[in-house]
């Protein structure tokens, strides 16, 4: 199926009404304009949120490291000094454990345990530290209970405490206990604690400053890439060499579910979704930096904190969560703008509803006229539509005028035509065509009927053509051109007969016809200019005469000559005299012969065609090359495109006779 962009258009827009064209050119303004300004505030709104994240999120990183630094010095103090009590030195079973107990009683968020590297623990007391037995205190894998391998080593840390020495993932905090003896500072085992991470988000105040990051009411949710959880906020410590802790804490006191901690190897990191999380933080330079970083087409932003050696903080939010202040204020800044849109879509629809009754008005109106049914005139209070039905009434007005004009001419027109008719039948239909001679001819009046006519008749081996011009326009001019000719073809006729000389029959002819007009419609005062000619294919002769009319131009080769006048026009002077001439008209050579329609033709600034310009298309050809028709249809395109649609000044007649 074919299709343009114009009858997409047409059928788009232009068959639309103008209520809905202008409804449509609101939106189609006033949208872009929305679009574009929305568009950069929102983005100016982004970066400012952006520079205020990456503070917050720097902030955030730090002060988690420092609670979580400054908790770990103070819990190893606390256990230092724990550790260096006899009871607990010499592992004194009932005693320790009584001691272990009254520390418990104070804070039962820790699990506690003395481990004697010989024999196990000693006492233990909460729910997450298992049993230990003296083999595995001996080959400790560091992946799982760091803390008591660096402890029995006499280091002092805190990391992950996983199963099976752990009921659950928790974080333990380890110190060496040195034995009573006076062998010197021996490490005879370990005292711990643990704190799962929930509790311990609770004891650093780390759970506060998540709750404050979420900022509002209801808590985001944590991030838990690997459970499909990818909204929110997460608070993740990386320790070297690539272990990752994920701090999802968002209770706000120990009675809450406890979350999950993740403490990841390298081989399992390569197979979790946090690894470029990871490899961010490791690759992190300075002390805190600020990262945008995508994991399965979900984009998120971290604040970094590398200020304590073997571990970093990151504080990690989803871009979505940190603009979705700005994004919601901006969906509601479109809806109102949608909602403005479309009230002011209901008030122009309503307005223009009363503007265009008018206009329905004015329609029907102008239709009841199409039909030529005149109402009442239409009201015309004051304002444009006033004016504009003040201007229908004045159309309706003329028109009636107009109609009953036309009526009162009807009959009128239609003589003017049946006139056109009959005189067209004065116009030779079969112009002469021999072996000798070729005649074509044009007729082109300027009114209904015109004043002009041609004539071309054989006559007795004599081939007379006439051309000739009634003074003036219009229909006394064409009842006179009807007497004129019919007198001339009749006096042609006589005279030839009478005499067989075709110079005087010429003479005879028109003195007889000038005689007739002159004397009886001379107070008329109505005249034509007449050529005639005829041409004796036996002598190659033409015989001729110019009596007042535009002087007919002969093309022999390539020369050009207009014959001369032989007397004045006729009808004017009973006492005139008129001329013949002759002149060798060869084979090859043709005759033009035309009304002062032809030089009189003007183009829309009023310009006269000329005889110069009909001269020239003469000369286009040498007269061998032109054919009758061919030269009467070449003179015919020039003059239309000369006028180029300005109104015919005159009658317009053309005669072309060509000896072959």
């Amino acid at each position: 199926m074919r299709w343009s962009w114009s009858a997409l258009r047409r059928q788009l827009w232009d068959e639309r009404s103008q209520r809905l064209k202008l409804t449509i050119a609101v939106w189609l303004s006033l949208v872009p304009v929305f679009m574009l300004t929305s568009t950069v505030a929102l983005l100016n709104a982004r970066q400012a949120v952006e520079g205020r994240l990456r503070q917050q999120l720097i902030w955030d990183a730090e002060q988690a490291s420092q609670w979580l630094t400054f908790w770990d010095d103070q819990h190893l103090r606390e256990l230092q000094l724990l550790a260096s009590y006899p009871l607990i030195r010499g592992f004194r079973g009932e005693l320790a454990s009584q001691m272990i107990d009254r520390v418990y009683r104070y804070f039962p968020h820790y699990s506690y345990a003395l481990l004697n590297k010989e024999t196990g623990i000693v006492n233990r007391v909460g729910s997450l530290i298992r049993p230990v037995a003296p083999q595995q205190l001996q080959r400790l894998p560091e992946d799982l209970a760091d803390s008591y391998a660096k402890a029995l080593k006499g280091i002092s840390s805190s990391a992950p405490l996983l199963p099976p020495f752990a009921n659950e993932p928790c974080v333990a905090s380890s110190v060496p206990v040195y034995r009573l003896n006076g062998e010197g500072a021996t490490v005879g085992g370990v005292m711990t604690t643990c704190i799962s991470l929930q509790n311990l988000g609770w004891v650093t105040g780390i759970n506060r400053l998540i709750k404050g990051v979420s900022g509002g009411k209801n808590d985001l949710p944590i991030i838990d890439l690997d459970a499909g959880k990818r909204r929110g906020y997460a608070l993740l410590l990386v320790l070297e060499p690539g272990r990752l802790i994920e701090l999802g804490l968002g209770a706000s006191g120990p009675q809450q579910d406890a979350d999950q901690l993740r403490h990841l190897n390298v081989k399992q990191l390569s197979q979790s979704d946090w690894e470029p999380i990871v490899r961010l933080a490791e690759t992190a330079q300075g002390p805190t930096s600020f990262h945008a970083v995508s994991i399965k087409g979900v984009d998120y932003l971290a604040g970094v904190d590398r200020s304590k050696p073997g571990r970093t903080v990151l504080m990690v939010v989803d871009s979505e969560s940190a603009y979705s202040t700005v994004n919601g204020l901006f969906i509601g800044i479109w809806l109102g703008i949608l909602a403005a849109l479309g009230v002011s879509s209901l008030v122009l629809a309503r307005v223009t509803k009363e503007f265009a009754r008018p206009f329905q008005a004015v329609g029907e109106a102008l239709a009841q006229l199409s039909h030529g049914q005149f109402g009442p005139p239409l009201p015309e209070p004051k304002g444009d539509v006033g004016r504009l039905f003040g201007y229908v009434n004045q159309a309706s007005q003329q028109l009636q005028v107009y109609l009953e004009s036309t009526r009162k001419h009807a009959a009128t027109d239609a003589q003017l035509r049946e006139a056109r008719r009959i005189q067209a039948d004065f116009l030779v239909r079969d112009l002469p065509r021999t072996d000798q001679v070729q005649v074509a001819a044009l007729f082109q009046p300027a009114y209904e009927i015109g004043a002009d006519w041609y004539d071309a008749f054989a006559l007795d081996g004599l081939t007379v053509v006439v051309v000739a011009d009634v003074c003036d326009k219009g229909v006394p001019s064409a009842l006179y051109m009807s007497v004129f000719r019919s007198l001339l073809r009749l006096s042609l006729r006589k005279e030839w007969q009478a005499s067989g000389d075709p110079r005087s029959t010429l003479e005879q002819a028109v003195d007889s016809v000038n005689q007739y007009m002159a004397s009886t419609h001379g107070e008329s005062a109505m005249f034509a200019t007449v050529f005639v000619g005829a041409f004796a294919p036996d002598r190659g002769e033409l015989y001729y005469l110019v009596a007042g009319h535009e002087a007919p131009l002969l093309l022999r080769g390539q020369e050009v000559t207009p014959l001369p006048l032989g007397g004045p026009a006729v009808g004017i002077f009973p006492w005139a005299r008129y001329e013949a001439g002759a002149c060798a008209l060869p084979a090859g050579s043709l005759l033009l012969a035309y009304s002062d329609g032809l030089p009189d033709a003007r183009n829309p600034e009023g310009v006269g065609f000329g005889s110069n310009r009909v001269v020239q298309i003469l000369h286009e050809h040498p007269s061998h090359d032109w054919s009758a028709d061919a030269l009467v249809n070449r003179l015919q395109r020039s003059v239309d495109g000369y006028m180029d649609g300005a109104d015919q000044f005159d009658d317009l007649t053309l005669l072309v006779l060509r000896v072959t």
